[in-house]
């Protein structure tokens, strides 16, 4: 990145933290020469980033800054947020985890990381949609959403697909698989992949607000692994994962 750009970026970063500086600020904060400054300033401020009030001369950020973030949806700041904490999960265990999202009556996974990963044998891009009902993550997602949502995902999904409706015992069955979800504090679900059987074990990210953002999801063989083995060392990597993530996220 050109000097100058990261510059103007840290410039633009500052005001973003103050309600307005003066040069002497800009300069001593960021220790900028003044000659540098000056340049830097009157660029930000032709471009229609910067303004300097008349009365006092101190710079303030206008409303074009906003330009700088359109597009950048929650979904992207939750995968940025999370990329190093999933990628410090397969670090420390090998496996490859990924952090999906409810999408309308779908899951899509934000991120992953299926290509650091050496024991990745099946690989999902970003943006790859899941169902609800039949992966861990979506139960998850399920699990700790209140019963209120819950009961209009699952009415909505059955009025999209009649084959997802589910009947008196079916919908009592799923209660209860919610439950324990609920009560070991997270969703295993095994999956059929090629000649192998893959479990995948997810956590929940749960933000400040007790709102669920998604799922933190650790895909692993079978038979490599015991159920007993993932509970007690992988689970809680999961969950100080999804911890991590959520205490980053902006109230």
């Amino acid at each position: 990145m050109p000097r100058s750009l990261s510059r103007g970026l840290e410039i633009l970063a500052l005001l973003n933290r103050v309600e307005s500086v003066s040069i002497l600020e800009v300069s001593r904060a960021l220790r900028i020469p003044r000659a540098t400054l000056y340049r830097l300033l009157e660029t930000l401020v032709n471009d229609g980033y910067l303004e300097q009030h008349r009365s006092d001369h101190r710079f303030r950020l206008t409303p074009k800054v906003r330009e700088l973030s359109e597009g950048f949806s929650d979904a992207q700041m939750l995968a940025s947020i999370a990329r190093p904490f999933l990628s410090l999960v397969t670090q420390k265990l090998g496996w490859p985890v990924s952090l999906g999202t409810l999408s309308g009556l779908d899951l899509v996974i934000r991120e992953n990381t299926d290509d650091i990963s050496p024991l990745a044998t099946d690989r999902f891009n970003v943006g790859y949609r899941m169902p609800l009902l039949t992966t861990a993550t979506g139960l998850c997602i399920l699990a700790n959403i209140d019963i209120a949502s819950r009961d209009a995902v699952l009415a909505a999904l059955a009025e999209r697909d009649p084959k997802a409706r589910l009947g008196v015992r079916a919908r009592a069955a799923l209660e209860q698989r919610l439950r324990v979800v609920c009560s070991q504090g997270f969703a295993s679900y095994d999956r059929l992949r090629q000649r192998t059987v893959a479990t995948s074990t997810a956590v929940a990210v749960v933000d400040s607000s007790r709102n669920v953002r998604g799922a933190v999801t650790l895909r692993y063989a079978k038979d490599a692994v015991s159920l007993n083995k993932a509970v007690r060392e992988y689970v809680p990597v999961l969950q100080e994962a999804a911890r991590r993530i959520a205490a980053r996220i902006p109230a």
